[in-house]
């Protein structure tokens, strides 16, 4: 019994019993004992793909055949796949990822750090993908917001994935953004001036004193510089001023410089007062003004007597209603009209009150009455001799009790 190895697809005899007829060196038989045979083939490659046939020569004779199918991971063809490029802003960028494998590999873009791919089109609306699937990737018209790293990613289920990094570069002209262009501090304080710069390729950048063409400074005691990179084209410069004196509240000059062009941006720096200390407020003493209630053509006597009036049934004191009116700018009421003491009482009733009335239903006595009268203008005469004294003081304070 002797046993063939065939390739189905050809019609080509591989070997016969333990003798290989093939000139294909990297295939061999192997008959481990005396029903198994095998043929081994060393570093498949594509075209070692298609069916197999083992025969047995026997009568009748028998076969088996098998497929042997063999994939390639994907991998970028170098040569004809895009590497880093510069352009300017405004022009068109062509991308060209190429790869091979089998099954044939798929190609996808991404951007490197997360951001949308932006795809313009002539007359139409722009579109944000964040995977775009294709060989080649057109940017139409790019921005400065179109540059960074965009990756080529190859695969094709079978692993591993390979991937190219492609950096698009976009020149610009410089371009300074100024935060505040008008900076105030008071004296013997620190302050920090900022503006904020984006240039492609990457600028020189400083500060200098009046304006552009003056001295550049540099890091010392008094001042301070920083940069702090935002991405890859915008960068903040911050100038740390020290111990302001008269001298430094003056113009700052911003200036970024490339290949393209230079700007410059200006910020001015003026001086302010320092703030004042906080106080606390106290609330001021009551104070009564009393020429209001002199006017009217009343005498102090007369004031003094009906500040002490107690109506019948209302233990109320009247200095109540003299207070209400003490920051007005007219006399009180029951001054100039007969029915203002409270509102209640007309000018009868105040004669009722004092015990004058002459009515038959007076309570009264006389001796009441005259003791009555008595009192009261004393108080007057009291009162008047103690206005007179504030009067000469400058004063117009009335103790109303």
């Amino acid at each position: 019994m002797s046993v063939a190895w065939i390739k189905a697809d050809t019609k080509a005899i591989l070997a016969i019993h333990n003798r290989v007829i093939t000139h294909n060196n990297r295939m061999s038989v192997i008959h481990s004992d005396h029903n198994t045979w095998e043929l081994t083939i060393k570093s498949v490659r594509r075209n070692d793909s298609g069916e197999y046939m083992c025969q047995i020569n026997t009568d009748p004779m028998k076969n088996q055949v098998g497929y042997l199918n063999v994939v390639i991971p994907p991998d970028i063809v170098s040569e004809e796949t895009s590497g880093d490029i510069m352009v300017p802003e405004g022009s068109p960028v062509k991308l060209t990822c190429s790869a091979h494998g089998y099954p044939e590999p798929t190609i996808k873009w991404r951007r490197e750090d997360g951001a949308p791919i932006i795809l313009r089109s002539q007359g139409g609306p722009k579109n944000e993908l964040t995977v775009y699937e294709g060989r080649d990737l057109v940017l139409e018209k790019v921005t400065r917001d179109d540059m960074g790293a965009y990756m080529c990613i190859a695969s094709n289920d079978i692993p591993p994935a390979v991937s190219k990094r492609i950096l698009v570069m976009v020149h610009f002209h410089p371009l300074v953004r100024i935060p505040n262009q008008l900076v105030g501090a008071p004296r013997g304080t620190d302050v920090t001036l900022e503006c904020e710069v984006e240039a492609s390729p990457k600028s020189i950048n400083y500060w200098t004193k009046l304006d552009q063409h003056g001295p550049v400074i540099v890091d010392s005691r008094k001042y301070v510089n920083e940069e702090i990179i935002k991405n890859p084209y915008t960068m903040a410069l911050r100038l740390s001023v020290k111990n302001l004196d008269e001298g430094d509240f003056t113009t700052y000059s911003c200036t970024a410089k490339n290949s393209l062009g230079e700007v410059v941006g200006s910020i001015k720096l003026y001086e302010i007062e320092p703030p004042s200390p906080r106080t606390t407020a106290t609330e001021p003493p009551p104070v009564t003004e009393s020429r209001d209630l002199l006017s009217g053509g009343r005498n102090h006597a007369d004031i003094a007597t009906r500040v002490d009036v107690v109506a019948p049934g209302d233990q109320r004191s009247y200095h109540h209603q003299i207070n209400r009116y003490a920051y007005s700018t007219r006399p009180p009421p029951y001054l100039n009209q007969p029915t203002t003491i409270g509102s209640h009482y007309s000018q009868n009733n105040y004669r009722d009150i004092l015990g004058m009335s002459s009515g038959a239903g007076s309570s009264m006595g006389v001796y009441d009455r005259a003791w009555r009268v008595l009192v009261m203008v004393v108080c007057g005469i009291i009162s008047v001799v103690v206005l007179g004294e504030n009067t000469r003081n400058g004063e117009w304070n009335v103790m109303l009790q």
